[in-house]
């Protein structure tokens, strides 16, 4: 996750609510709820089974081009969370990338994000594109399935126009690369961007204060 402020928190209630099937939760977040993180107050819903959370509003700039990587249009989207998002010609293209990371590491410190997402147009029948995010300069390689990258993708779309090509509600394909092959549900309602998914709960605990 990159360091993201309320990513870890998704994907918490994900493995919980899924994993232990809290059917009292569940009911409320069909009705709606919120979290409070260090982005801000975030909305959540459940819907069909598959938790949403809405992303904070985005604010987007141009961007220099990415040094070693071949990639069209680049922008800095901030959503809390600073992403240099850009487009790769195709999904093969976006699979073969190798960054040299300390250079891509320097960059992102220069330009002021803290990574880079990378999308491309699927090849497949299983999404609609294809991500993939680096964030050498925190000491991630590579995140196999990043809530805010994805988030920074459709604010990108959105912005360019470019969702009527993918439709305003689309699943995007992210970590292959990283042995994890991920989904990401995304939908924009309007000004609002949602990002849903599953998770499969690995550990079940409490944390006290």
């Amino acid at each position: 996750m990159a360091g993201d402020d309320g990513d870890g928190l998704v994907v918490g209630l994900l493995g919980h609510e899924v994993g232990q099937r809290d059917v009292e939760r569940r009911r409320e977040l069909e009705q709606g709820g919120e979290a409070r993180v260090g982005a801000g107050v975030l909305d959540l819903t459940m819907e069909e089974g598959r938790l949403f959370v809405k992303g904070p509003a985005g604010r987007i700039e141009p961007v220099e081009a990415i040094p070693g990587i071949d990639a069209v249009a680049p922008k800095n989207v901030h959503i809390g969370p600073v992403w240099t998002v850009a487009q790769v010609r195709d999904a093969r293209s976006l699979a073969a990338l190798r960054p040299d990371m300390d250079a891509l590491a320097n960059w992102t410190n220069k330009v002021g994000a803290g990574g880079v997402t990378l999308f491309a147009p699927s090849d497949d029948c299983v999404a609609a594109i294809h991500v993939r995010s680096f964030a050498p300069a925190h000491g991630i390689p590579e995140d196999p399935v990043c809530g805010s990258g994805n988030l920074s993708v459709a604010a990108y779309l959105k912005q360019a126009g470019a969702l009527a090509k993918y439709g305003n509600t689309y699943v995007a394909r992210q970590g292959a690369q990283c042995g994890r092959d991920g989904r990401v549900h995304m939908r924009v309602d309007g000004d609002a961007i949602w990002l849903g998914g599953d998770a499969v709960t690995c550990v079940d605990g409490r944390i006290e204060t």
